[in-house]
């Protein structure tokens, strides 16, 4: 079962507890993907880097994040059939229009 990471400082990384939990899809009550476990470790040692982050992002004019929140766009609207296909696995819900959940 394919497991998720958490997304920390350019990498990702698994729980400091190395504990998970699967994510039912309502639909049909089985597990498809193992999340982890976040603790305040975990959390902590995301808003350290965050942090660090900071202080470069803040300088950034209006113009240029403007500009890198189109290219975030831009990215999410490439990967909108795997967003709905998360989605659907997440809620149970099926999209009938292009039947991307219909293999579970």
């Amino acid at each position: 079962m394919k497991r998720l990471e958490t997304f920390v400082d350019g990498k990702l990384v698994a729980p400091v507890s190395s504990q998970y939990m699967p994510i039912i899809n309502p639909a049909h009550g089985k597990p498809y993907v193992e999340a982890p476990l976040s603790s305040t470790l975990d959390v902590d040692a995301a808003c350290e880097p965050a942090a660090r982050a900071f202080q470069s992002w803040r300088r950034v004019t209006p113009g240029d994040r403007s500009l890198m929140l189109f290219r975030i766009a831009d990215a999410l609207e490439a990967r909108a059939d795997d967003l709905v296909e998360a989605e659907c696995r997440n809620t149970g819900n099926r999209v009938s229009r292009c039947g991307i959940c219909d293999s579970d």
